[in-house]
């Protein structure tokens, strides 16, 4: 899935959950915690540790949160969050008739803000949280085939317009759909890929062309694939594609560099000269007409919450010497060298288990919102 403003918060499933809670926190640019939003919710399901989030910035440089989790009347509970500056909550909506998981959420420049569910329904929210429009992608007005599966990854295109990607139902074939809020008119370009190819994030880069990555099979190695990511024009002509590492490493995300470098993150597994296995990320730069320049391994050893231009940032939830929660985050830059390394206190919690830290977005001024969950057996 993609890393622009989706952030998604799991657990793994075990029975008698007696509450649970989500968590919001704003992180400054050098990595301390200015706010810490703590959000019940009440009547989870008693057998779902599961509690889904996606976060954007507003204007203001306030946060616009929506909380997705199953009730324990097996209702899909949406809820959509206004959160200011302090980190105080000043509007908390319920809406019913999202019944989906919201797989992705950005801001237009215009602040309005697009949530995208798993079956192509379109939510545009203003930025005081209040649901304007509901559209199903099928309603546009677009010139297509009709062809293509559910969307897997979507990026602002222009002020009110964006663009989905995803695999198309002719094997080998993945498309993007440009989309206007202004007229509803859509656009659909399809590229041929080959093989059986999963779009994880698509992007319009700097000269006008599209990325798109994820992961590649073919007959050889399906039903395990490898990183993958391809570049194609607006006409929908294949520039070049590139796949990486071996069969079994997986997609994490890329970015566009300031010079117009290509930078791709992707996961693999490695054995030291002790005979011990461990997950690494590794990064890989291409030009942008596709010439791979360099392949680096990592040195921190998990894997990145954020990946962006300005760098990466790790995340992870650790326990401190008092029994309590903390917070580590280390940020590098696009050289891969340590920027800071913060050890942030949380809210006291009796909680059984935590997932705080597993999603963040950056803000417009360089800081973060981490989001994650915790729950009480």
């Amino acid at each position: 899935m993609a890393l622009f403003g989706l952030i998604v918060i799991t657990g793994c499933t075990e029975p008698y959950i007696t509450d649970a809670e989500a968590v919001v926190i704003k992180i400054s640019p050098d990595g301390e915690k200015i706010s810490e939003t703590v959000i019940p919710c009440p009547d989870i399901y008693h057998t779902s540790s599961y509690i889904h989030t996606s976060a954007v910035e507003i204007s203001g440089d306030g946060s616009f949160v929506i909380v997705q989790y199953p009730n324990k009347t097996s209702q899909f509970i949406t809820r959509a969050l206004i959160i200011d500056n302090n980190g105080k909550m000043i509007k908390d909506t319920v809406f019913p008739a999202i019944n989906k998981e919201i797989y992705d959420i950005i801001t237009l420049e215009n602040d309005t803000i697009i949530a995208i569910s798993i079956d192509g329904m379109f939510y545009s929210f203003s930025s005081n949280g209040d649901l304007i429009t509901k559209n199903s992608v099928d309603e546009f007005d677009r010139n297509l085939t009709n062809s293509g599966e559910s969307s897997n990854s979507t990026s602002p295109f222009s002020e009110n317009s964006i663009i989905l990607a995803g695999e198309d139902k002719k094997p080998g074939y993945v498309y993007i759909l440009k989309i206007s809020l202004d007229d509803g008119k859509a656009s659909e370009i399809k590229i041929k890929i080959g093989g059986m190819p999963w779009v994880h994030k698509v992007i319009q880069t700097g000269d006008g062309d599209f990325l798109i990555g994820g992961s590649y099979s073919d007959s050889e190695s399906f039903p395990l694939s490898r990183p993958w990511i391809a570049k194609a024009d607006d006409e929908g002509s294949l520039l070049w594609e590139h796949k990486f590492g071996n069969v079994g490493d997986g997609f994490l995300g890329f970015y566009e560099s300031e010079v117009g470098e290509y930078h791709i993150i992707y996961a693999s597994s490695i054995t030291d000269e002790k005979g011990s296995a461990r997950d690494q990320y590794i990064e890989a730069i291409a030009d942008n007409i596709g010439n791979l320049l360099s392949t680096t391994n990592d040195t921190i050893l998990k894997y990145p919450s954020l990946i962006s231009k300005d760098g990466l940032v790790f995340t992870e939830t650790i326990s401190g010497t008092d029994g309590g929660k903390k917070l580590h985050i280390t940020k590098t830059n696009a050289e891969g060298e340590t920027e800071w390394d913060s050890l942030c206190e949380l809210e006291d919690s009796s909680a059984t288990s935590s997932s705080i830290g597993s999603g963040i977005v950056q803000m417009a001024d360089g800081g973060y919102l981490i989001t994650g969950a915790r729950y009480y057996y």
